[in-house]
């Protein structure tokens, strides 16, 4: 596959990332966000809809929000309404810093996301 931009092979994860980014026109959906990192982690929409604080409810209400913000064009108030949060709660879990579970989550469903947007262009 060669990158439209400049003509070279794509090779690299970065390369990668970056032809995505630049191929977004709406970005992903939301829905594809969810379903990437239902896939990665398990815990999918309806779970991260309900109002308790486990830790693992709220780390992949966190993953879900970066990857909205890093790979959709919604607004806050779009992405917390996905979930039944509002939009400061959304800011909040953005600006969270990232652990090396999530980072790793994070990468590994970034991934997964990249891979299917590639293979349906």
């Amino acid at each position: 596959m060669r990158c439209e931009c400049c003509g070279q092979q794509i090779l690299t994860d970065e390369h990668k990332e970056l032809y995505y980014r630049s191929k977004m026109i709406d970005g992903s959906s939301l829905e594809d966000i969810i379903q990437a990192m239902e896939e990665e982690i398990g815990i999918g929409r309806i779970e991260m809809r309900k109002y308790r604080r486990h830790k693992d409810l709220n780390f992949a209400r966190q993953l879900y929000v970066k990857l909205a913000f890093d790979y959709s064009k919604h607004s806050s108030v779009v992405i917390g309404k996905f979930i039944d949060r509002d939009h400061t709660s959304v800011l909040h879990l953005y600006k969270k810093r990232m652990e090396d579970d999530l980072e790793l989550a994070y990468k590994r469903t970034a991934r997964r996301l990249i891979d299917k947007t590639i293979s349906s262009s």
